[in-house]
């Protein structure tokens, strides 16, 4: 009788244990089939949810499924934030403004989303009354110490995630990741205090503030981490399809600089510098700045830029400046997303160039580039790939991944700025900032520190 009831509480025990684990499977699928159809990271198991099961094993099914939902939102969060980079949580409110925007394919994933965790409430809630207490217990401590090994073993747990960049192990807490995304001194600067305006130095740009208004029209685009390098046969590779353009009828430059990205618009687009990337509350100035002078001379001003606008909160601030109109990642749907910024990809903003231009009045617009940006991801390439081997640079390295993604825009841009509606534009075209690298020995090596290019070229007339 005792040997009879041993094999039957073995057999409980095995059956509770599968069917732990088939409810950790159950409710980790759908976010992982999510994370591989965006290109997004994720682990392979969220150990909060176990913390749920725990609490509804012993009798606490509405702590529980509370609970349960919290993390079922944070794990959406986890996978949105490397989306849609949001530098506050405050900032997810202004995205959903453009839910009403949104196609009737992107409605219905919205709805099938919510159906899909109301069915994982539901499952949790039947399932995790039929997992003993001790199931769930040992269930959570295994996976709590996996996740510890896992993070302890792999030498960089500080730096495990970014506000945009996840590096997740193959178990983690979701909860924890998020906390890690949001917790950064680049975020910390994001709420500075008093005013974030300097003078600053020159740009590219001068020549245009010193001769306003004589031309009708301008374009100025600066490209995310271009910077000068060390060999005068990358520089000439990158700008060959500009010189091309320009029939040699340009002019080209250095101008040294330190800065981030925002450092580097607001030198070209105002002649300021930043104290702190706060400037929601900032609002004198930028009254001097290119856009606003040329919009008193007659000019439409218009702005875009790949990434959502609220990193840098530039739909704050871009308005300020002067543009008038401004095109940024959640204002469309667009063909595709770009991973080496989560973002709309440069090459598929091109006929937005093309529409702002083929009307009629002086025009000026402002781009800001994305897809150079680290960690230079090859699937953002579109057209043939530079040859870095005949470039002297060796396949693997960053150098190598950015002279690509550079190329490949320059070759895409000077071919859009070939058509009729570009004509006659007078193009500058700037770095913003040296390129970031991990490998510090590789960046000194093949670039110039705090050193960005400059070119300038009018587009043909006829």
């Amino acid at each position: 009788m005792h040997i009879g009831s041993s094999k039957l509480n073995s057999a409980v025990t095995i059956e509770n244990s599968a069917l732990s684990i088939a409810l950790a499977l159950a409710l980790n699928a759908g976010f992982l089939i999510a994370a591989n159809l965006t290109g997004t990271d994720r682990a392979w198991i969220n150990l909060d949810y176990a913390i749920a099961v725990v609490l509804i094993a012993f009798g606490l099914p509405s702590l529980g499924l509370t609970l349960a939902a919290l993390f079922l939102l944070t794990d959406a969060l986890v996978l949105l934030g490397q989306l849609y980079p949001f530098p506050r949580l405050s900032d997810l409110l202004y995205l959903l403004k453009f839910t009403a925007l949104a196609s009737t394919d992107h409605l219905l994933l919205m709805m099938a989303v919510m159906v899909i965790f109301a069915g994982k409430l539901v499952t949790l809630s039947i399932a995790g009354k039929r997992i003993t207490p001790l199931t769930a217990l040992i269930t959570l401590n295994i996976l709590a110490a996996s996740a510890w090994l896992l993070m302890s073993t792999s030498g960089d747990g500080d730096r495990m995630a970014t506000y945009r960049k996840l590096e997740a192990p193959a178990i983690a807490s979701q909860t924890s990741t998020l906390i890690s995304m949001r917790s950064s001194a680049f975020l910390d600067q994001l709420n500075g205090d008093g005013s974030a305006l300097n003078p600053g130095p020159d740009g590219a740009s001068q020549p245009w503030f010193n001769q306003l208004g004589n031309e009708d029209r301008l374009l100025l685009i600066v490209v995310e981490s271009w910077g000068s390098t060390n060999s005068p046969r990358v520089n000439e590779a990158l700008l060959a399809p500009l010189i091309s353009l320009s029939e040699g009828k340009y002019q080209s430059g250095e101008m040294l600089f330190h800065g981030f990205t925002i450092a580097g618009e607001l030198r070209e687009l105002c002649k300021l510098t930043l104290l702190h990337f706060d400037l929601r509350k900032t609002q004198v100035g930028f009254e001097n700045c290119l856009p606003n002078k040329l919009q008193d001379a007659g000019y439409t001003t218009g702005a875009m830029h790949g990434a959502t606008s609220l990193m840098y909160d530039r739909r704050h601030w871009y308005p300020r400046v002067g543009f008038q109109e401004t095109t940024f990642f959640e204002d469309r749907i667009w063909p595709r997303r770009c991973y080496s910024f989560p973002g709309a990809c440069d090459l598929d903003m091109l006929p937005v160039l093309e529409d702002f231009f083929s009307k009629p009045g002086k025009r000026f617009m402002y781009w800001l580039t994305l897809n150079t940006h680290a960690p230079y991801d090859l699937r953002d390439l579109r057209g043939p790939a530079a040859d870095c081997t005949a470039l002297n640079l060796p396949e693997e390295t960053e150098t190598c991944r950015l002279i690509r993604l550079q190329a490949d825009f320059f070759a895409g841009l000077a071919e859009q700025l070939r058509h009729e509606s570009l004509r006659d534009v007078d193009v500058i075209i700037v770095g913003d900032h040296a390129p970031n690298m991990l490998n510090l020995k590789e960046r000194e090596e093949n670039f110039r520190s705090g050193s960005v290019p400059w070119v300038r070229f009018k587009t043909p007339a006829q």
